[in-house]
Parts: C-alpha cells; sequence; structure tokens
C-alpha cells in the first residue's frame, strides 16, 4: 500500500494533534504493514529532522500513557520506526477503536494486523472477576458492575467500576475470595481501607471483617497492595499479613507487589513504600526486592520498580527479557496457548507497551526483533 506525500503529513498531523478517526488509523496501519520502502518526508512544520519527530512522538507517547516508562519500538529503518511510533500513540491514547468485526458470531475477531500467519486476532483483557461469597455463591463481576451486590453479616458489598468496596464491620468470621481468569483484572477495597489490585489469574482470599490482632489474607498469581495504617489498641498498629505458598509477608502500612505465578522462577515481594518483613528473616526498605525459591531468600538491593508496577499502569514492559517471559505475560493477559517450533531466539527485548492493544497489535511490533509467530485460535506458536 502506497500513501502520497500529502497524506502521509496530514496523518501525522492527525494523530499528533488527537484527531485521527479509526478509518485513518487503520489506513495508517495498512501502510506500516505493506512492503513499500517508500521514504517519508517530515513536514518543516511538524519537525525540522527525524530525531526532534522521533523525540516529538516518544514525549507524547510518555506523556498519554502518564507512566515514566517510554513506549520504545523495535528498532527498523526511519520509515516505518515512524509509523510503528505513531500507532503505539493511537494504542495508548484510545484513538484506535478496539471493535468486534461482528458481535454475533462468538468466534474470533479478524486479524486487525494483516500477515498470513495470523489466521484471526484476539482482543486484550479488561475488568472481570468472580466472588466466591462465604456461603459459596457466585458472583460475576465486570466493569459495568455497580451497586449493592451482596451483605455479608454486617458489611455491604459495593461494585464500582471494575472495583470491589467493602463498607461497615461485622464480627463474624466469613470469608470471600476474588478470582481474575486469565485476560481478567480487579481492583478491591478491603473493610479496614487496604486497596488491592489483582491482576490476572489470580486470586485473594480474605475476611470480610478483620477481628483480632492481625489482618490475614492469602492470595495466588501477581497483586498489588497499599495498606492502609489501623492502630491496635496496646501495641501500637494491626499488622497484615500476605500468605503466599509457604511464604508470608507481613506489614504496617506500605505499598508493595507479590508475583508468585507458579510459571515464574521465584516468588518476588517488591516493595514501593514504607516497609515489609518476608518470612520474620528479610525486612525490605523501598526500592528493594525479594526472590523466594524453594526455601531460598534472596535480597535484590535495586529493584526494578517499573517492570513491577508495569501491569497495574497498563502496560507490558521488558527488561532485557527472554522472549520466554515475554510470552508468560502474553498468554495470561489473552488467555491463550504458547508453543514453540524451532530454535528460540536468543534476542532479548527492551521496552513498554500498552496492553490495551489486541494481540496481533502487540506480535507486529515484536516481530521486528527477528521473532515469527503463527495465531490459529487461541494457539499462538512461536517461530525462528
Amino acid at each position: 500500500m502506497e500513501l502520497s506525500e500529502n497524506r502521509n503529513k496530514e496523518l501525522a498531523q492527525k494523530w499528533a494533534e488527537g484527531r485521527v478517526s479509526p478509518e485513518e488509523a487503520r489506513e495508517y496501519l495498512d501502510w506500516y504493514n505493506a512492503e513499500d520502502n517508500s521514504p517519508l518526508e517530515i513536514a518543516p512544520e511538524f519537525a525540522t529532522s527525524k530525531e526532534e519527530l522521533e523525540q516529538r512522538m516518544l514525549a507524547t507517547i510518555q506523556e498519554r500513557i502518564s507512566t515514566e516508562v517510554p513506549v520504545i519500538a523495535i528498532r527498523r529503518r526511519w520509515t516505518r520506526y515512524v509509523a510503528a511510533a505513531a500507532i503505539l500513540l493511537m494504542i495508548a491514547t484510545g484513538a484506535w477503536f478496539f471493535l468486534r468485526q461482528n458481535p454475533d458470531q462468538p468466534n474470533f475477531p479478524v486479524a486487525r494486523v494483516q500477515d498470513p500467519n495470523f489466521k484471526n486476532d484476539v482482543l486484550p483483557g479488561g475488568d472481570g472477576a468472580v466472588l466466591t461469597l462465604a456461603d459459596g455463591k457466585q458472583i460475576v463481576l465486570d466493569a459495568n458492575t455497580t451497586g449493592q451486590l451482596a451483605q455479608e453479616g454486617n458489611t455491604v458489598l459495593m461494585g464500582s467500576a471494575g472495583e470491589l468496596r467493602y463498607t461497615g464491620t461485622t464480627t463474624e468470621t466469613l470469608y470471600n475470595t476474588l478470582t481474575t481468569r486469565k485476560g481478567q483484572q480487579y481492583a478491591l477495597a478491603l473493610s479496614d481501607g487496604t486497596k488491592v489490585w489483582l491482576n490476572a489469574g489470580s486470586s485473594i482470599r480474605y475476611p470480610v471483617g478483620f477481628t483480632g490482632d492481625t489482618r490475614v489474607v492469602e492470595i495466588t498469581g501477581e497483586a498489588y497492595f497499599e495498606v492502609a495504617s489501623q492502630p491496635l489498641a496496646q501495641s501500637g498498629k494491626k499488622p497484615f499479613v500476605v500468605k503466599v505458598n509457604d511464604m508470608e509477608v507481613t506489614v504496617l502500612g506500605t505499598h508493595f507487589n507479590i508475583n508468585s505465578y507458579g510459571d515464574e522462577v521465584a516468588i518476588r515481594t517488591t516493595l514501593f513504600e514504607g516497609s515489609v518483613r518476608v518470612n520474620d528473616k528479610l525486612v525490605l526498605a523501598p526500592g528493594q526486592q525479594s526472590a523466594y525459591n524453594k526455601g531460598q531468600l534472596q535480597l535484590v538491593e535495586q529493584a526494578d520498580l517499573t517492570g513491577a508496577l508495569a501491569w497495574k499502569n497498563g502496560l507490558f514492559y521488558f527488561r532485557s527479557a527472554d522472549i520466554e517471559t515475554v510470552m508468560r505475560q502474553v498468554l495470561r493477559w489473552y488467555d491463550i496457548e504458547v508453543r514453540y517450533e524451532g530454535a528460540r531466539t536468543k534476542d532479548r527485548f527492551n521496552g513498554g507497551i500498552p496492553r490495551t492493544a489486541s494481540l496481533t497489535e502487540l506480535l507486529s511490533i515484536l516481530k521486528e526483533s527477528r521473532v515469527n509467530f503463527r495465531l490459529e485460535g487461541k494457539v499462538l506458536t512461536v517461530l525462528p
């Protein structure tokens, strides 16, 4: 596909001003995926050099996704780099409208990126979870769940735009469990004011009301906590304890993330604010991380804070990540199966991509690092 010089300038100007339509975004994406090698002329009023254009695009992307993580496209010839950055901007700013091709068909949508290896597309995950009450009753939650959902003792459960809230107090010992499948995430506000964000394929079991001298919850998968400080008459503050398999993290009031997926090498606890104690052995300071594997506990002095919190901020973030690490994040968010054929690439991946991208849009960026893919249904095969 070819675009005239004037049309290229027009589309570039529109995305810079946030005026690009879905049809124009697709036109630009089709041009990006074509084999056309024609150079891209830069309008002098837009930028005086390719370096200035690059800096403007990356700065705008960074500003729009409200994070300190720069979105980095895999390097390739300049004309395609411009397009890749523009497409990422469309995704990040919401200018790209993710619409199912036919809402009457429950099958897979048509691939948004034209590639003979992509038989279909897979839409990104979103807000969703299943709440299991103390009596075993289950309530399906999504982004549109609002209002009163149930009452446990004297505690009322409310749904509000992708978040579950507990209000009131109860002296009864009642436990609820919030579970996300692959392709889902959800937020939770506990009765003590603690906020929890669950990543895909995760769960948290917790009491409806916290009684006694400690507050104890159990998780699987990945969760980010902002623990509310709660006074205790005799000993100062009531500890908050997170149990993960045979590991415990004890805090008083702090912000931290725990990644405990079973397919990862270690359970990683990353501290952003406050102080936590892991297994009564290791005390973390802000910016540090613990790695727990097979009974062994290690301290990481300078943790990758951006990477640990990227999922909560709506990003895939890779820092010298191998293909297996990348694919583990991908399969959780898109709820797919990943297979490998032939030799696996030794390349390392760096940068960030919004989690609002469809699967083929994500793969089209990863392909710039000399790795290929085949997507059929919900089976993604990584090719040499």
